[in-house]
């Protein structure tokens, strides 16, 4: 793995993968299904309409501050800033095309729900290469946000479900 791509293990994640999932399925959400993206549910679109979510207040209080902790110590920081935060789910069919993360260092994805390894992000390096990255649901990936990013076509019965957050150092 490349030295400024990070995966965090969430501690008792079986516990978090169940209330954190309770949580996103109570929130306000809305599809997306345009030629680049097909997602069953996100908030993304509604964050600035004052939704309860109480999902983020849930990841704040319970996983957040060791995650902050472990970035700090990959990347010699004294703190990490929370641009913003977002859920999606994907149904069978679901896709979210090849984009990059304007004016955050960093782009994270929690893996809450993933019925394949293949369903994995992908990210691209600087020359179009593929990032090889194992990744299991627990993980928190982290990589620079201005990588090229995907989610693959979700060919499985079961939902792909993630949270995503951006972030600087500080």
């Amino acid at each position: 793995m490349k030295p400024y791509i990070k995966k965090f293990k969430i501690e008792d994640f079986k516990n978090h993968q169940k209330n954190l999932i309770n949580l996103i399925n109570k929130t306000a959400s809305k599809s997306l299904i345009e030629k680049d993206q097909k997602i069953l549910a996100t908030d993304w679109q509604i964050i600035s309409e004052n939704v309860q979510r109480d999902y983020v207040q849930y990841f704040i209080y319970n996983i957040l501050n060791k995650f902050s902790l472990f970035l700090c110590k990959e990347f010699n920081c004294e703190k990490i800033e929370l641009i913003n935060i977002w859920f999606q789910i994907y149904d069978k069919g679901g896709f979210h095309g090849t984009h990059r993360h304007s004016n955050a260092h960093f782009s994270n994805v929690i893996f809450l729900k993933l019925p394949n390894k293949n369903l994995k992000t992908k990210i691209y390096d600087l020359n179009n290469s593929i990032i090889e990255i194992d990744i299991n649901e627990g993980d928190i990936l982290t990589f620079p946000a201005y990588l090229k990013h995907e989610s693959l076509i979700n060919i499985y019965d079961e939902n792909k479900i993630i949270i995503s957050f951006n972030t600087n150092i500080l």
